[in-house]
């Protein structure tokens, strides 16, 4: 696991999984509220902004993000 200082743009989200969501150049950062990050890698910017817009962004991070894109363990 690398402790990568996180992406300066993280939103603040409304979920019972998730903290906070950053993207920089197509790699998604999710603060989980474990207060683990992961990256996600070669996510289109779309897919970010259709999470954020998401009413559940669980189950759309578990349907189309989750084992769909390569990630990374990158700290607390």
């Amino acid at each position: 696991m690398e402790n990568l200082k996180p992406f300066s743009n993280h939103q603040n989200v409304k979920s019972s999984r998730m903290k906070s969501v950053g993207y920089e150049n197509n790699v998604l950062e999710i603060a989980f509220n474990n207060n683990v990050r992961y990256r996600y890698y070669n996510v289109p910017e779309l897919l970010y902004k259709q999470l954020l817009g998401s009413h559940s962004k669980g189950v759309f991070f578990q349907n189309n993000v989750l084992k769909k894109y390569a990630e990374k363990k990158i700290g607390k």
